[in-house]
């Protein structure tokens, strides 16, 4: 079960990545009551805009950190829509090559909730942009995804290695690690795996294991 430690750093996650487009919407709200209707039309896009990021961070946490992740009618196909509205925000692409009957087949119980655990794991480590790449081989779509993050300075901090490994206790995580210890623990949860392999320069590998 998770410290309440953890759950605290990731309350604290949340509310720091809501702050933003949830600030945007209150100010473009205050710029229609207060300018013309040429003006009114830009707070509106605005608005709309924050709203838009609001709601794909809220879908991705939804799925990522709540029981609804971990749902058997939550396929991968659920996991790459969340992860592709969250990712447009964070201006990082994705690079999705699971085979549609694969993301749209009954997938491993959690498995979808860990995905999008490593995806936010795998955007930090895309300090200044790239794609994120989710992949899988015809021979074992069933048995294991990877998923690669590129792009320059690609790094995953060594303290963050060990909490996605779970060696590092739970008082001791920071809001930089919590994240990564939160997938490693909810794989163990659902008798999946994850590991990580720093790749070549510029790339930071993970691999989810969904079956031996």
């Amino acid at each position: 079960m998770l410290d309440v430690r953890v759950v605290e750093l990731m309350c604290s996650r949340l509310c720091h990545d809501l702050v933003s487009p949830v600030a945007a919407i209150n100010n473009g709200v205050e710029l229609i009551q207060e300018v013309d209707e040429d003006m009114a039309e830009e707070a509106m896009a605005l608005v709309a805009q924050s709203g838009g990021r609001a709601a794909a961070i809220l879908r991705l946490f939804r799925l990522a950190y709540g029981a609804a992740g971990a749902q058997g009618s939550i396929t991968l196909g659920d996991a790459k829509e969340a992860a592709a509205a969250y990712l447009a925000g964070c201006r990082l692409a994705l690079d999705w090559r699971v085979p549609d009957a694969v993301a749209a087949a009954p997938a491993p119980l959690g498995a979808p909730k860990v995905l999008l655990n490593l995806v936010v794991i795998a955007s930090d480590a895309l300090a200044y942009g790239g794609v994120l790449k989710v992949t899988c081989s015809t021979d074992d779509c069933d048995r294991r995804i990877d998923l690669v993050a590129v792009g320059r300075g690609a790094a995953l901090p060594e303290d963050a290695q060990a909490a996605l490994a779970g060696q590092i206790a739970p008082d001791a995580l920071t809001p930089r690690t919590v994240q990564a210890y939160a997938a490693g623990a909810f794989a163990r949860q659902y008798g999946l795996a994850v590991s990580h392999d720093a790749g070549t320069p510029d790339e930071v590998r993970f691999a989810l294991t969904l079956s031996a």
